[in-house]
């Protein structure tokens, strides 16, 4: 039996409606304060199991008993007594009904009073006094959780506003910017004078950061927007001056990079220089570089004491007096000394190559030239003449020298081979 079937049998037909009327409980949004009003407390008489609760399209209702959370009805039309009513076995003294409207909030309003402090890592880590300001759109989500963490119980004595709601969100927002922007810019590299030029990034990075935060207060972040985010005027100047000095550190940085590689890259130039003359003042005096060198390794084993380096040490005396008196004699005396330079670097030089650089000898087997420090490129050589011979190459181009060795027993039956055989003295196979 309905509820109206009920009364009939005990009230005139005349006063059935609005005895049902006056058993339900819902927010009709009756006036321009309802209409501004995002949380509604229902003020009417006592609750009963025979109220009807009836919750619209955007609403959800919330029933409270001495401010302990019981029930929630979502959009829709309830008796009580199937609900909170059954909960509390019809115990519906001291409840109360809260009605939440769950709308949609376009064009909120967000700014700092007070500017945020941010160290700017690109510009000496200087402290710049930072503003901003934007919108939000955001609507409610979870209506208890929202409730229960932004309005609170006790906070409504009628009506939480739409007003009240903007401004709650708001300070919400500048509280979240002043802890955590700085840190989204420190890691994104920006520099606070650029902080105009990246509003959509940063908006995009905050909404990303902001949206778990709201979700916290039961609130879904639609949109975020800085319209302003910027130094202060006098910290702009500031950073303008620290700029200008940076750009100037930088450019003597340059400046003093390029004039040691150009130093360095002269340094190079002229070692290479006073080498060339060098080879030509030798050629003049009619020996070659090779030869001077050699003639260093000459005097080095005079003065060497040991043993092992005196046989060459009358061949360096003797070549020390005939270079010494070659302007006197003239060539005979000259070719008389190369003939004893000959015979005594033979002995005391190891086999040398060419830095195909700059010209000067380096020991066979260097990987680097010890007069410019070019890479050397090394060839295998003819283990008879020691003529350099082309990688993979058989025969030495030179002496005809095989670079292969012969096999010593046969291919085909194993047996030895006399050497330089072309054919096996036991099966006749060819070598």
């Amino acid at each position: 039996m309905g509820l109206k079937e009920f009364f009939k049998k005990l009230s005139p037909v005349s006063k059935i409606n609005d005895i049902a009327d006056a058993l339900v409980i819902e927010w009709t949004d009756t006036d321009a304060e309802a209409k501004r009003a995002v949380v509604y407390k229902y003020e009417g008489d006592k609750l009963s199991k025979y109220h009807y609760v009836i919750v619209r399209s955007t609403q959800e209702a919330l029933v409270f008993k001495n401010g302990e959370y019981i029930h929630t009805f979502p959009a829709g039309r309830y008796p009580l007594k199937e609900g909170a009513s059954a909960l509390l076995n019809n115990d519906l003294d001291q409840c109360e009904v809260f009605f939440v409207n769950k709308v949609k909030l376009q064009q909120v309003a967000f700014g700092t009073d007070e500017a945020i402090p941010i160290r700017d890592q690109n510009y000496y880590n200087e402290t710049g006094r930072v503003q901003a300001r934007g919108r939000i759109a955001m609507h409610i989500e979870n209506a208890y959780q929202f409730f229960n963490t932004m309005v609170g119980y006790n906070r409504v004595e009628r009506y939480y506003s739409q007003e009240t709601l903007e401004d709650d969100m708001a300070a919400k927002i500048v509280e979240f910017l002043t802890d955590n922007l700085g840190n989204t810019v420190r890691a994104k590299g920006i520099s606070l004078l650029d902080l105009s030029t990246c509003f959509k990034m940063l908006s995009k990075t905050m909404q990303d950061e902001l949206t778990p935060y709201f979700e916290d207060y039961g609130i879904a972040l639609d949109n975020f927007s800085f319209m302003h985010i910027g130094l202060r005027d006098d910290d702009y100047k500031k950073f303008e001056q620290l700029q200008h000095k940076r750009t100037v550190e930088m450019m003597e940085a340059d400046t003093a990079m390029y004039t040691t590689t150009v130093g360095a890259e002269a340094a190079k130039i002229a070692s290479m220089k006073d080498t060339e003359a060098q080879k030509y003042r030798q050629e003049g005096l009619g020996y070659s570089y090779q030869q001077s060198r050699a003639f260093d390794v000459m005097g080095a084993a005079a003065s060497n004491e040991s043993a092992g380096m005196a046989p060459f040490m009358g061949a360096g005396m003797g070549i020390g007096m005939g270079v010494g008196m070659g302007g006197a004699f003239g060539g005979a005396m000259a070719g008389a000394a190369n003939t004893a330079f000959n015979s005594a670097a033979q002995q005391a030089q190891a086999p040398q190559t060419l830095c195909p650089s700059c010209g000067a000898p380096v020991a066979a087997g260097a990987k680097f030239c010890g007069s410019c420090g070019a890479k050397m490129v090394t060839a295998p050589v003819c283990p008879a003449c020691g003529a350099e011979v082309a990688p993979g190459a058989k025969f030495c181009g030179s002496c005809g020298t095989a670079l292969v060795a012969a096999p010593t027993v046969c291919p085909s039956c194993g047996a030895q081979l006399a050497p330089g055989a072309k054919f096996c003295g036991e099966c006749g196979a060819k070598i």
